[in-house]
């Protein structure tokens, strides 16, 4: 979303600090279990694409509230957290 990349950039948040564990770590420690389980079968799969395309459908589903945050450490704290409610598994995958 160029709206949410307009945010990240006017706020200098490095995005890698935020979404660097969603990655190395699989999405473990940010998903419910049931969502995560879903990941890994479509990342075990599809492969390390899956990864991104989660990250993306998070951004896209959250977009709404990362445009109404406009302090970088609010912002980095909910982008670290809201993985973490995401229980509407069709909707992430689609």
């Amino acid at each position: 979303s160029p709206e949410i990349h307009r945010k990240i950039v006017d706020l200098q948040m490095p995005l890698n600090i935020v979404t660097s564990t969603w990655f190395s770590a699989l999405f473990v420690e940010q998903l419910p279990f049931e969502t995560l389980v879903r990941v890994w079968d479509a990342f075990l799969f599809e492969g390390s694409k899956v990864l991104l395309r989660m990250a993306w459908a998070l951004f896209k589903i959250n977009e709404r509230s990362i445009l109404s945050i406009h302090d970088y450490f609010d912002l980095t704290a909910y982008i670290r957290n809201m993985a973490r409610s995401q229980i509407d598994i069709p909707r992430l995958f689609y």
